[in-house]
């Protein structure tokens, strides 16, 4: 779709935070023939944010709910589409291990989004675990459900890839530029960054863990930045550990929750269970663990995987954007009609990400959009509960 720029417009759309969703926003925009300038404090695939850690699971068959499903099955479509037009290969579909009790509620939630969804899932008993698997060491009421849609995504490879594409197709990043003021009119809406001043007839916020301090109160004491652990580990075999052995995983064990993926870079492996904890400000928090957190991190390790040396070999902190109740926001602003918001996905956002940045190109240029009512804004800022 393309529109007729006015004479005072630099850019149909502007979209502030070309991160995750930002760079996403941007390449289906400029798939769509929509002019788009990004604006990025840093550059694309920057380390500083949600994107940060090399890697991200790929999961099909969700345990966080059936109504995310369509969406996934959307963003697997566009993972191909990226990866065919970067000439890379950014989901590694090894499959993925849900590991748990069956009666678990997790696990109830992986298996009824399966059902509901017509989705390939595979029960494995804990025998059959222990000989396909016998990397994760189980309790005696253990099971795991294999998704063989599931694997990992290369997340700040994607971020570059989704950026280029949209380059390539006339959008313009302007990188180290750091916004400094969103003024929406009637008409458009003012940025400035970097000492000069753009207009564009729609905004699209994507600052992730840096967007609260730009929303309305009623609904920015919903979203909280918090602090993301992740850790690596040297293989004793690395053999065992390779995609095509060991799959992606989470595992609900008790009140612990672990999850990692096989070796990226053939010398270590992803596995990861610090819970996520608030932070003040995205820019100064500690990137790394503290003694305390390394303990418990091999505690947690060597009584869930075996193989693996039990104290990191890497381990750094990362920030993402939380809401109050886990889902993302995605939707026009509030009282706002010409701002668009992407954020606060806790967590879960960067898989769907290329779901939800056409999603929100949709959303700035009037297309219809596909149901996503339960990541609207309005459930927080004063409108439906």
């Amino acid at each position: 779709m393309t529109f007729e720029k006015g004479v005072d417009m630099d850019a149909e759309v502007a979209v502030i935070g070309v991160g995750t969703m930002g760079s996403m926003a941007m390449w289906r925009l400029a798939e769509r023939g929509v002019e788009a300038i990004g604006f990025e404090r840093y550059a694309p695939g920057h380390d500083l944010g949600a994107a940060g850690g090399n890697t991200r699971l790929f999961r099909l068959a969700y345990m966080e709910g059936a109504h995310y499903v369509p969406l996934l099955k959307q963003a697997l479509g566009l993972w191909g589409e990226l990866s065919e037009v970067s000439a890379t290969n950014l989901l590694v579909q090894c499959g993925g291990l849900n590991i748990g009790r069956r009666e678990d509620p997790s696990m109830r939630q992986v298996a009824e989004s399966a059902r509901v969804h017509g989705l390939k899932l595979l029960p494995l008993g804990r025998a059959e675990m222990a000989d396909r698997y016998p990397q994760h060491v189980l309790a005696e009421d253990d099971m795991a459900y294999f998704d063989p849609e599931a694997g990992f995504l290369r997340s700040e490879q994607a971020v570059v890839a989704a950026a280029d594409r949209a380059e390539s197709l006339g959008a313009r990043i302007l990188r180290r530029h750091r916004v400094e003021r969103v003024e929406p009119r009637r008409d458009g809406v003012v940025i400035e960054a970097a000492g000069s001043t753009w207009k564009v007839r729609t905004a699209i916020l994507a600052m992730g863990s840096w967007a609260p301090s730009w929303l309305p109160p009623e609904l920015a004491r919903h979203l909280r930045p918090k602090r993301v652990l992740l850790s690596w580990f040297a293989p004793a075999y690395v053999q065992d550990f390779e995609p095509e052995v060991f799959p992606v995983f989470t595992r609900q064990s008790g009140g612990d929750f672990l999850y990692g993926a096989p070796t990226a870079d053939h010398a270590s492996v992803k596995v990861c269970g610090i819970r996520p904890s608030d932070i003040d400000d995205p820019d100064t928090f500690e990137r790394r663990h503290d003694p305390d957190e390394l303990t418990s991190m091999a505690e947690l390790l060597t009584s869930h995987v075996t193989g693996l040396h039990p104290y990191p070999v890497r381990s750094a902190g990362f920030t993402d954007l939380y809401s109050s109740d886990g889902h993302g926001i995605t939707g026009r602003h509030p009282r706002l009609p010409n701002v668009v918001l992407a954020g606060g996905y806790s967590g879960r956002g960067f898989k769907l990400a290329p779901a939800v940045g056409d999603a929100v190109a949709r959303l700035a240029t009037g297309e219809t959009v596909p149901d996503i009512a339960f990541m609207a804004p309005d459930r927080f800022a004063g409108g439906r509960r």
